[in-house]
């Protein structure tokens, strides 16, 4: 009998320390969550709130890959990431003008969602993942209407299933929804404050904070990133609207990614990432055919420079980045030339 009661204690303490041990992972799990929506909400602009979600969460939850869709009926999500150079993440983070996807996912009360994916599902929602096992789907509101879904795969088939409870991404996505809604405001209202006006680009404030990132892209990725000036030298009532003529001429031959603006009331820089000096070269010389065809070619004068971010064991300092940055816009304007020369 007394056998009998000391297996059975040892039994029920067994049980007790399992369960102690379960309450001591779901208190980790929980912390894990926590941490990373400190994050989101902490974070103050678009670009780190994105990379939170499709980079960050990746290596935080270990995850395959992630990816986030936005509802945008207006077109006016697309124009602010566009003026703000937003990373589209190897086309994982898409913009949509219809509601068919939502609709087709979360066809009744929007609520997350765990399960397999089909080949074809996972080759739109995580492109250039190798294999994705099983997802959980987000929905993200604002007042009970959906504007966007977030995603995470995977490679694990009995990762997220439906026998799962959801109470952690529901949060989550909760805390999403009010982290992106929060940083697309402030990138709205800071983007006015960083747009000219009348020519509607990027002003001199904005070139500088456009420069500063894309040399830290550089040097992270170990790439080019060149600088194209066009300086006007005409009367000073005849420089809006040679500036306004460049600006159409430039978008219509630059591509997304590089950047536009107006740092000084005669003179245009266009960041070039990812473009060495050949490239930049050769679009400086589409530009300045372009813009001679118009009759400016007494008025402007164009230049361009390239940069090349080395690898190095400890990579380039904040200071020596600054220094590359204005050795980048200096080469360039060293090197203008009259169109007509």
């Amino acid at each position: 009998m007394e056998i009998s009661i000391a297996n059975e204690n040892r039994r029920l303490r067994e049980i007790v320390q399992q369960l102690l041990d379960r309450i001591d992972d779901n208190q980790r799990i929980q912390r894990h969550f926590h941490n990373f929506e400190l994050s989101l909400l902490n974070s103050t602009d678009l670009h780190s709130t994105i990379s939170l979600l499709l980079d960050e969460a990746c290596r935080h939850f270990r995850l395959a890959s992630s990816s986030l869709i936005l509802l945008d009926t207006e077109g006016s999500l697309e124009e602010l990431f566009d003026a703000t150079q937003v990373n589209y993440h190897q086309s994982r983070l898409q913009l949509r003008r219809g509601s068919e996807f939502y609709d087709k996912i979360y066809p009744d009360t929007p609520r997350v969602l765990l399960q397999e994916v089909d080949v074809l599902t996972a080759t739109r929602l995580f492109p250039g993942t190798p294999k994705v096992g099983s997802a959980a789907f987000l929905p993200l509101q604002h007042q009970t209407q959906i504007f966007g879904s977030l995603h995470f795969a995977s490679s694990d088939s009995a990762r997220f299933v439906a026998s799962k409870g959801t109470d952690l991404l529901d949060h989550l996505a909760a805390v999403t929804s009010q982290s992106l809604r929060h940083t697309i405001a402030i990138e709205r209202e800071n983007l006015k404050s960083l747009l000219d006006p009348i020519l509607e680009i990027g002003n001199a404030r904005y070139f500088n904070r456009t420069l500063s990132r894309e040399l830290d892209r550089a040097r992270r990725e170990a790439s080019h990133l060149s600088c194209m000036l066009l300086i006007v030298s005409a009367h000073n009532e005849q420089i809006t609207p040679v500036l306004k003529s460049l600006v159409k001429e430039l978008k219509e031959n630059i591509r997304r990614v590089d950047v536009c603006s107006v740092i000084d009331e005669n003179c245009i820089a266009v960041l070039l990432p990812g473009s060495d000096s050949r490239q930049s070269q050769t679009l400086a010389d589409r530009i300045r055919r372009s813009i001679m065809k118009l009759g400016f070619g007494d008025q402007v004068a164009i230049g361009v420079h390239s940069w090349k971010a080395r690898k190095t064991k400890n990579g380039l300092s904040e200071d020596a980045l600054e220094k590359a940055g204005v050795e980048l816009v200096s080469q360039a304007k060293e090197k203008v030339i009259p169109l007509n020369s």
